[in-house]
């Protein structure tokens, strides 16, 4: 009876024990899962932004601006409905030649991921991406 009576608080006191690394670690897979939902939806901004940018019509004509300009804003476009808050990327894109006919297009994204933890989590970085592909310009419509 009186060892009973020693070992009756000994459940209280593991579960005190235990819970910290419990929580710990549920909040570290919610903050990593996090991390890994922005940075999928980051990359598929990137490849639509770079897919609609390398894209160009044969009966549209378009130049470097309209190329580079098609890309930033789809890029936009698809982190804002992500819900990405505006002041939290940033995206660029460049749009060089490369010899006979051939361009390159270049978007990257760099997107601020708050963790969880703050400056404890190895997640809190910004997720960067980058794209190219070849593009081609296509010339001026001829006058009517």
């Amino acid at each position: 009876m009186l060892r009973s009576l020693r070992r009756r608080g000994a459940s209280a006191v593991e579960f005190a024990l235990c819970i910290p690394f419990v929580t710990t670690t549920m909040a570290g897979v919610i903050d990593g899962c996090w991390y890994v939902s922005r940075s999928r939806s980051v990359g598929e901004a990137i490849r639509t932004g770079t897919r609609v940018g390398s894209m160009v019509d044969e009966d549209y004509p378009a130049t470097g601006e309209d190329i580079k300009s098609g890309a930033i804003l789809t890029v936009e476009d698809m982190l804002l409905s992500n819900g990405v808050d505006k002041d939290d990327f940033t995206v660029t894109a460049t749009w060089e030649p490369d010899g006979d006919d051939l361009y390159w297009l270049e978007v990257q994204a760099d997107v601020a991921h708050n963790a969880l933890f703050g400056d404890w989590s190895p997640f809190n970085r910004n997720i960067r991406y980058k794209m190219l592909v070849v593009t081609k310009e296509q010339p001026p419509p001829p006058d009517a």
